[in-house]
């Protein structure tokens, strides 16, 4: 699992929507099961809840299927890159006003669960810890001045 901005904090605005992204480079001839498998460990990526935001599906990439001829199955599954991504939206919560107030970040925690195989071994399935450190600043609801603002048809 490659995550550039893993342990980063980057600055957000309060009651924004944003996106996380995880992404995942296999070796060759390995690959981790698509969600819709079945008698299998699918790709999952979970998010924990928070009061300072709400978490919104993640969305999958299309599978391919591939044919096991060890035991004559065709399955769900993503090979050589996978990018997970998952929309948080900043909630207008009291806990999020205190992480603005007080200036601390907002950790956004999830863990990656997957089984990858190879064309002879499946190694046990896996389970990653994953974390986003976000710095939440105010939405800034000034008007803007007056003299900057487009006129409508009415006001000339």
């Amino acid at each position: 699992v490659e995550d550039q901005y893993l342990g980063q904090q980057d600055t957000v605005v309060a009651a924004n929507r944003l996106t996380l992204a995880v992404e995942i480079n296999l070796p060759p001839k390995m690959h981790v099961y698509a969600p819709e498998v079945e008698d299998y460990r699918p790709l999952e990526l979970q998010i924990e809840p928070s009061a300072a935001f709400r978490v919104h599906p993640t969305v999958f990439p299309q599978a391919e299927v591939l044919y096991l001829a060890a035991i004559d199955e065709r399955v769900p599954v993503y090979e050589t890159e996978v990018r997970l991504l998952t929309d948080i939206t900043l909630a207008g919560s009291r806990e999020l006003k205190k992480y603005v107030t007080s200036g601390d970040p907002v950790a956004v925690e999830g863990i990656l669960r997957f089984q990858a195989c190879d064309d002879r071994v499946c190694f046990p399935p896996q389970e990653v810890p994953l974390r986003w450190v976000l710095n939440v600043v105010a939405f800034d609801g000034e008007r803007v001045p007056g003299e900057f603002r487009h006129k409508s048809k009415n006001q000339e």
